[in-house]
């Protein structure tokens, strides 16, 4: 597992001990124990790349033109750099980097005891087959 957090895959510590991938896989999958170091394995090297991001955004690679223009020929580059290893971090250690949303939902009703006099008029008068209508439509479709 060191390796993995180190930053190697599964498939290539396998490929250099000349383990089969499938069955090297399966035996991490068929124990909680075993797959619980290899995910702590994944968040560990998960951290590591999080923070070379800062490393890469300041790096230095200026080159001076022709014209004596000073420019850095590999912005877009490091930009997929960082991009790559936050979207990694993001899907990999979510509990850490993954992006959430909460959504937060409250309805606070105010009513007036005239208001409600009224609305308690209004349905006696309907009757009372439709006032149960109206009433039950009104709880079955919620704003």
């Amino acid at each position: 597992m060191q390796r993995v957090g180190e930053g190697e895959t599964l498939k290539e510590v396998c490929k250099t001990r000349g383990w089969p991938y499938a069955v090297v896989a399966g035996w991490l999958h068929g124990d909680e124990q075993r797959l619980g170091r290899y995910d702590a394995a994944l968040q560990m090297w998960v951290d590591s790349l999080a923070m070379e991001t800062v490393a890469i955004s300041d790096e230095q690679a200026e080159v001076v033109g022709k014209g004596g223009e000073v420019f850095d020929p590999n912005v877009a580059r490091d930009a997929l750099r960082i991009k790559t290893r936050q979207w990694a971090a993001e899907k990999l250690h979510r509990a850490r980097y993954g992006q959430t949303l909460k959504v937060e939902r409250g309805v606070a009703l105010t009513a007036d005891a005239g208001l409600l006099l009224t609305m308690g008029e209004i349905l006696g008068r309907l009757g009372p087959q439709r006032s149960e209508r109206v009433v039950e439509g009104s709880v079955a479709d919620p704003i």
